[in-house]
């Protein structure tokens, strides 16, 4: 039995995604203490049971003192059983941290699932829909196929969001390297916002300061504008840069979340010079990317990356991979390396 701090590294939910994801993967179970110890309302969190819920329903797996506020969990994994599955997190409650927990084991399962889940799509403290669709599905591409629809934004507090998943696995390969920085051709990004919010043409405000704020870089920028029916009120920015050409290119993120204390240019400048700071790093992958990836460099067993900043939650990412599978993290600067021991 494999047992976790849940207070060490940055001391939040990302070392519970993770863990349940590679005790998945490698079928060790896991006992985790000190759940979100340190944070406001310690514990686990309606979306971290949406995670172990999700994969008590896809396969065998069981676990025990799962409740929410809950400061110690034990997990025991199974076998996957089904590839098809509806996931409502019942609130607000993170789409894209839910998956954490659950692309790694279905990436290196035997058969193509589709997930249908119920949430939010654009939340505080995770991805947006948006930056994982076109950030990070393509750079885990080398494992899987993975595509995304989103069918309704869901934004806080009500949520409801929902989206479609379809993963087909791929042949993993020897090695993994992301260590080559490309010049920047293209900017792209969405800017959306609430139906409610069209009058005052938020998402193009967002959108045309992003759009001033990118031009000092001199390539092409396009940033759609949309809006949509929503239960709850919101808006947000996600944008990305390609770099290189075709096969070879990759791409940097930034995103930004609109709130009543801060106006729409204020939303569009954050995210543009976010995605700036990332450019001149001069490195192909940007620091919320680098977490995310780690788990996946561990199963790869050899390779590298080369990010724009090293950051909590990577540390915590590589504290926790490196409990489940045989393989060390060496970090040299910011680039992480990964052997096996």
């Amino acid at each position: 039995m494999i047992t976790l701090d849940g207070s060490q590294g940055e001391g939040g939910g990302q070392i519970v995604r993770t863990a349940l994801a590679l005790s998945m993967l490698t079928q060790q179970p896991f006992q985790i203490i000190n759940i979100r110890s340190g944070r406001q309302n310690p514990g686990l969190k309606t979306q971290h049971i949406a995670c172990i819920d999700a994969l008590e329903a896809i396969s065998t797996s069981r676990a025990e003192h799962k409740g929410i506020g809950a400061a110690e969990l034990t997990f025991y994994p199974g076998k996957i059983t089904t590839h098809k599955h509806n996931i409502d997190i019942g609130t607000a409650g993170s789409i894209t941290l839910v998956l954490q927990s659950l692309l790694l084991p279905l990436a290196f399962a035997s058969k193509k699932s589709k997930l249908t889940l119920i949430g939010g799509t654009d939340v505080p403290n995770s991805m947006p829909i948006d930056y994982f669709t076109n950030v990070l599905t393509p750079a885990l591409a080398p494992w899987a196929n993975i595509t995304t629809k989103l069918l309704q934004r869901g934004y806080m507090p009500e949520g409801q969001g929902m989206v479609e998943l379809t993963l087909t696995p791929r042949e993993k390969p020897l090695a993994f390297i992301r260590d080559s920085f490309l010049p920047t051709v293209l900017i792209k990004g969405i800017s959306h916002a609430s139906k409610n919010l069209e009058p005052r043409h938020v998402a193009e405000r967002q959108a045309r300061e992003a759009e001033l704020v990118l031009s000092k870089l001199h390539v092409p920028v396009q940033i759609s504008s949309e809006y949509a029916p929503t239960p709850s009120t919101g808006s947000g920015i996600t944008i990305w840069a390609v770099c290189g050409e075709d096969e070879h290119a990759i791409q940097l993120g930034a995103s930004s979340l609109g709130n009543r204390k801060i106006s729409a240019q204020q939303v569009g400048a954050h995210a543009a010079q976010n995605l700036i700071a990332a450019i001149h790093a001069g490195t192909p992958t940007d620091k919320h990317l680098a977490d995310n990836l780690i788990s996946w460099l561990g199963v790869t067993g050899e390779g590298q990356i080369y990010v724009e900043e090293i950051t909590n939650h990577t540390h915590s990412a590589i504290q926790v991979t490196e409990q489940f599978l045989p393989v060390q993290f060496e970090i040299t600067s910011n680039y992480i390396r990964v052997h096996k021991k």
